[in-house]
Parts: structure tokens; sequence; C-alpha cells
């Protein structure tokens, strides 16, 4: 039989981990956004530097998106870092809260096993 106290320590732990994970979650997605806006910006300024060259050699149309974020990426290098790493941390902290609500879960699908069981017993 599980012991009920160490169960229920784990579970305030969990919920500790909770709170942290989702406070850390809740900054990274501040800096995923100003990322996210930055990029944007270098990208459709690139766009106009491309648009401005094409008509500049005669051709018409607008420039290409795989074409505009590959330039982006080269020449705002920095820029396309930051919004990467803020991606790859926001969706590295949705992983973890994802599991330590799952262990939430099963914990206290645990503890309500424990207490049916003692329920039978002392019936």
């Amino acid at each position: 039989m599980t012991d009920p106290i160490a169960l229920l320590q784990r579970i305030d732990q969990d919920a500790a981990d909770l709170d942290r994970l989702s406070k850390a979650i809740h900054e990274a997605t501040d800096r995923l956004d100003a990322a996210e806006n930055n990029w944007e910006l270098v990208f459709d300024d690139m766009g106009s530097v491309l648009k401005e060259q094409m008509v500049e050699e005669g051709r018409k149309g607008d420039p290409a998106e795989h074409w505009i974020t590959s330039h982006a990426r080269k020449q705002y290098r920095p820029v396309w870092i930051e919004y990467r790493q803020a991606k790859r941390r926001v969706e590295k902290l949705d992983r973890q809260l994802r599991a330590k609500r799952s262990a939430i879960n099963g914990r206290q699908s645990e503890l309500g096993a424990l207490r049916d069981e003692l329920r039978a017993v002392t019936s």
C-alpha cells in the first residue's frame, strides 16, 4: 500500500512545480511575442528590399516567401536566432507542463484509490 502522507507530499511538490512552470511559460511567451514581432519587422523589411531590387531589375511580381526568409535569416541572424530560441523555450516548457499535469492527475487518482480502499476496509 502506498503511503498517503508521501503521496500528498508529492502532490504538493508537483503543484509547486506546476506553479513555477506556469510562471516560466508566461515569461517565455512574452519573450516569444517580442521575438516574433522583431522577426516580422525584419521579414517585412527584407520583403520590401527584395521587391525594390526586382523592380530595378525590371521583374514583375512579389518575391517568394522562401526567398525573403532565406535572405532575412542571413542578414538578420541575431533576430532569427532569438526567435528560434524563444520558440523552442516555449515548446519545451509546454511539454514539461503537460507532463507535470499528467503526473498530478495520476497521483490524485492514486490518492482516490487509496481513499476508496480505506473506505472498503473500514466498512
